[in-house]
């Protein structure tokens, strides 16, 4: 190991402090790059961090917007859906106004056959409608055991909107049940949601009772100007 000359372990340690030179500036050099390098990588980490974080931040806004716009719709399409079902309520409102009445025939036959020995003069205007309803009360007496007789409108009669029943009132003798009979005719009728009433008679003979069917009351439409405001209390149009 030492029988070699000075020169020549003077040359070996030239080259190799030139070598330890080298690699030192290799070294320092790796450092400084691996420093400079990664603080290039820190940077653009930190702008995709700040960019995701952007990114993060706009999609929350936009989800925020879409959650917004949905509650925007939902409540539109409730305030829709409520006017839908005002709509619908207000048009089976006006086609119950206009429907044809209808009496329900076999209950109420029923309830009125304990008064069978009655009799019902029946007339009613020359309306298609009313004709309709004079004829169901009259088929619904006939199912009682009432004995009924149809008689021509006459113009010299009074004729009010709805069904009225005139009835025998003041002295009436024991045996006369015309009073109980129209009352329970009008319970029946307002059970079948057809506007009537009593009133009393002229003169009508014993157990017998006047029934008198005019046109239809439309409520509803004197109810809606009323509540518009367009009637008063009397129905009177205002101007």
């Amino acid at each position: 190991m030492f029988d070699i000359s000075l020169s020549s372990a003077n040359r070996i340690y030239a080259v190799a402090s030139a070598f330890a030179i080298i690699g030192a500036v290799f070294t320092l050099g790796g450092v400084i790059g691996a420093i400079w390098s990664g603080s290039i990588r820190e940077r653009f980490a930190n702008e995709r961090i700040s960019n995701n974080e952007k990114e993060t931040a706009t999609a929350k806004a936009v989800a925020a917007k879409a959650n917004e716009r949905t509650a925007e719709l939902e409540n539109e399409a409730a305030k829709t859906a409520l006017q839908l079902e005002k709509e619908k309520m207000q048009r089976l409102e006006l086609e119950q106004a206009v429907a044809p009445r209808i009496m329900e025939q076999y209950q109420s036959s029923n309830a009125l056959k304990k008064f069978s020995n009655v009799t019902a003069i029946i007339s009613s205007i020359p309306d298609i409608e009313a004709r309709r309803t004079a004829a169901q009360i009259n088929a619904t007496l006939n199912m009682a055991g009432w004995k009924t007789k149809l008689i021509p409108f006459d113009p010299q009669q009074i004729f009010q909107d709805g069904v009225i029943v005139e009835r025998n009132v003041g002295a009436i003798s024991k045996d006369d049940i015309s009073g109980d009979a129209a009352d329970e005719l009008i319970k029946q009728l307002q059970a079948s949601k057809i506007e009537s009433h009593t009133m009393p008679a002229m003169e009508l003979p014993n157990n017998t009772i006047f029934i008198k069917v005019g046109f239809k009351p439309y409520q509803y439409f004197s109810d809606k100007m009323l509540k518009d405001g367009k009637t008063n209390i009397f129905g009177n149009m205002l101007y």
